[in-house]
């Protein structure tokens, strides 16, 4: 796989789609610290099992909390199969697509998958990944 950089329409649609799902987020969820990424995630968790938050948004939510609280990036990522927006580990070993990422959460009846992933790579606690090449998670 080759990473590139973001294409510029690809970043202004994400920024759209963050300030859209924090919209919808504070406006589910009075009070809510959109600076407290734990606080966040617990609401993106809410949003995605109630069906109030989209999946567009839902990811541009999980890749700010990602960015904001580790050093991983946002890249296309290009393969074989799919080319695609990514959040890649610094070191290369981890990548996760956040839209599809979002597709699989809205089908998850806890709700909780956006919070187990977050959690594994802030925690550092992501199964041992293949040598040489991304691991994707997700």
């Amino acid at each position: 796989m080759q990473e590139r950089p973001l294409d510029g329409q690809k970043q202004e649609q994400n920024r759209f789609n963050l300030g859209s799902g924090l919209k919808l987020l504070t406006g589910n969820n009075p009070g809510l610290d959109t600076g407290d990424v734990s606080a966040v995630m617990d609401a993106l968790c809410s949003g995605v099992k109630d069906e109030s938050v989209f999946m567009l948004e839902a990811a541009a939510i999980f890749i700010d909390c990602i960015l904001k609280t580790t050093d991983w990036k946002v890249v296309t990522l290009a393969g074989e199969k799919l080319t695609a927006m990514a959040l890649v580990s610094p070191d290369g070993a981890y990548c996760l697509y956040p839209e599809l990422v979002a597709g699989k959460a809205s089908r998850d009846p806890g709700g909780n998958l956006f919070r187990t992933i977050y959690d594994h790579i802030t925690r550092g606690t992501l199964p041992p990944s293949n040598e040489g090449t991304y691991t994707v998670i997700g």
